[in-house]
């Protein structure tokens, strides 16, 4: 094994397997001391490399274990209409982490060239996970910082946001592994750095937890979950009965009538909510007084659909619409589309020319009710994009289908990153999924109620307050992005200084 493991072949095995480990860190276990071993181990063999161009398989290998690990999930989205999509699945699987590991192989790469030390692989490796956020409309799926949500450290998220709590993390990791690489001063040195850096964003994270708990207002809201396996959303003589089954949830007892009803993604078809007459019979059917936001796929003109949240008024009145704006990539509409639709490739939503673009991030007000800032499914793991530039929302609304996923790792990791957005703006977030997880997240990122995975039911809860505007709603990712832009000058005139010929 020691012999296998000196050879390149051994070397990038274990890198693979370092990776893999890695993504044990991610929900549903979040067991994140795991990043403490594996990542250090990561680290070390990157110092350990001869040059960037190995250092960069390093990178490629262990990438590639932990995005193929963590990310298997997506693999379940193509069984649900089998015959039509189970051939695409090895390459979903795969194609994927290998595209997403590039990031991981590149960051080693540039940590390498500008020296090998831990202040370089942290800027490499933590500036290419933040720019897998904005590349081709972003991904950033599976931060580091997400494996620690259960522990205070999170908290960090709202001065700095998540992605330079990431490098954070990863400059923590760098200096454990160089501990590993180094000896005498400079080992006590990483080490004791590594266990500092930690050890501060433990305690200040810490220190901004609130000593008592947040007094919730009066305001009401029923969430609702209906769990409608994918495979059965949409059969058409199915789609009556499962109206009917939101109604009657809807209709539970109370202990309060509720002051806003919140159905999930796609609850309901196109039809129901163009028709004045039907939507004014769906509010008389739900409890007098009550509000309703639902999703529903909305139609314009000839042909343009838009996958949408509409509000409601207990009038019968629509007082609003949101249209989703950041769409899913071959789920809701199909990059290159001429071509690939020539190669028999289409989305997996249904609409043969996808769904059109909403106008972007929004807020929805209305009469004397508390505002809310409007998500549909894969738009809340975008943390630059939350909707409250200029007029803050008093909470964050997410309806979302993570049906396709079935009970995989996805829905868990789905609802870690909704909690990520509730500590970055400060903000309680209202979560209405179709098959879970459902609930109320408290502006710290706690989860007050929910609804479990598969689990039919309703949750009725009372919306608390949110907090004073954070750093980080205030300035989003910018001055992190500043810093990695003056770490960059920093170190190009640090490998390649000017010269005075003169």
């Amino acid at each position: 094994m020691l012999k296998l493991l000196m050879t390149r072949r051994g070397q990038l095995l274990a890198a693979f397997f370092l990776g893999a480990i890695t993504s044990l860190s991610q929900a549903p276990l979040s067991a994140w001391p795991v990043q403490l071993v594996s990542l250090p181990l990561l680290a070390w063999m990157h110092y350990r490399a001869p040059d960037p161009r190995a250092s960069f398989w390093i990178g490629a290998a262990s990438g590639f274990g932990y995005f193929i690990c963590c990310l298997w999930w997506i693999g379940e989205a193509f069984l649900v209409e089998a015959e039509q999509f189970a051939w695409m699945l090895p390459f979903a699987v795969t194609l994927l982490p290998a595209l997403l590991c590039l990031f991981w192989a590149g960051g080693f790469w540039v940590g390498k060239r500008l020296g090998g030390t831990p202040w370089a692989l942290a800027f490499g490796w933590g500036g290419a996970e933040a720019l897998r956020g904005y590349v081709l409309t972003g991904f950033p799926w599976g931060l580091f910082a997400y494996g620690w949500i259960e522990t205070p450290l999170v908290q960090n998220a709202a001065h700095i946001g998540p992605y330079a709590l990431n490098f954070l993390i990863i400059l923590g990791i760098a200096g454990l592994g160089w501990a590993l690489f180094r000896t005498g001063a400079s080992r006590l040195l990483g080490a004791g750095g590594a266990f500092a850096l930690l050890g501060m964003l433990a305690v200040a994270g810490w220190m901004r937890l609130p000593s008592d708990p947040l007094v919730p207002g009066e305001y009401v809201i029923r969430i609702v979950q209906p769990n409608v396996p994918q495979k059965e959303k949409w059969v058409p003589h199915l789609i009556e009965q499962h109206l009917r089954s939101l109604i009657s949830l809807s209709n539970e007892p109370a202990a309060q009538t509720p002051d806003l009803i919140v159905w999930p993604e796609t609850a309901t078809v196109p039809a129901l909510m163009r028709d004045p007459q039907a939507v004014s019979w769906l509010m008389d059917e739900l409890p007098e007084g009550t509000d309703l936001v639902l999703g529903t796929q909305r139609i314009k003109g000839e042909g343009v659909y838009y996958n949408s949240l509409f509000l409601v008024g207990a009038s019968g009145r629509i007082e609003a619409v949101y249209d989703k704006h950041h769409l899913v990539p071959f789920g809701e509409y199909l990059p290159l589309q001429p071509v690939l639709s020539a190669m028999g490739i289409r989305q997996l939503a249904g609409r043969s020319l996808g769904f059109a673009t909403g106008e972007g991030p929004g807020r929805i007000a209305w009469g004397d009710n508390p505002s809310f800032g409007p998500l549909i499914c894969y738009e809340a793991i975008f943390p630059q994009e939350m909707p409250v530039l200029g007029d803050r929302p008093e909470y964050l609304l997410q309806i979302t289908n993570d049906a396709w996923f079935g009970e995989s790792g996805g829905p868990y990791q789905h609802f870690v990153q909704a909690r990520m957005r509730a500590i970055e703006q400060g903000l309680p977030f209202i979560r209405s999924a179709n098959t879970g997880i459902s609930g109320l997240i408290g502006p710290y990122g706690d989860v007050a109620a929910h609804i479990d995975l598969l689990d039919r039911g309703t949750l009725d809860v009372l919306l608390p307050p949110s907090l004073r505007e954070t750093a980080y709603s205030r300035w989003g990712s910018v001055p992190f992005l500043l810093l990695l832009g003056l770490m960059a000058a920093t170190f190009v005139v640090y490998r390649f200084p000017l010269r005075n010929d003169g």
